[in-house]
């Protein structure tokens, strides 16, 4: 790792160019956001980059989040147990919405 650059040389190295993946994500968010209601039924609360977002639904507010089991799903492929995926993929959700000061329901 260069003094310079703090992220490893072998990502490079690997094909994965931060600066196209940081350039990438920035044209996204621009397209999404481009869409989102201003105010109102639908309005989007909270700007992108949080865990979660909030969506007024008429005065209420609905926090709304995903989460997947990733690659947790290829460890229990590997050891055969695939019992505690469910369990990982509803508390990776429910800390994300307590991240913006939700209840999850």
């Amino acid at each position: 790792m260069s003094q310079s650059n703090r992220v490893p040389d072998g990502y490079k190295a690997a094909g994965v160019d931060i600066a196209e993946a940081d350039a990438g994500l920035r044209n996204i968010v621009g397209r999404i956001t481009a869409t989102w209601p201003q105010a109102g039924f639908g309005a989007v609360q909270l700007p992108i980059g949080y865990f979660a977002n909030v969506v007024d639904i008429g005065g209420i507010g609905l926090a709304l989040c995903t989460d997947g089991v990733g690659s947790k799903a290829i460890v229990a492929q590997m050891m055969g147990k695939y019992d505690t995926i469910g369990i990982d993929c509803v508390a990776m959700n429910v800390n994300d919405l307590l991240c913006v000061g939700a209840r999850p329901v």
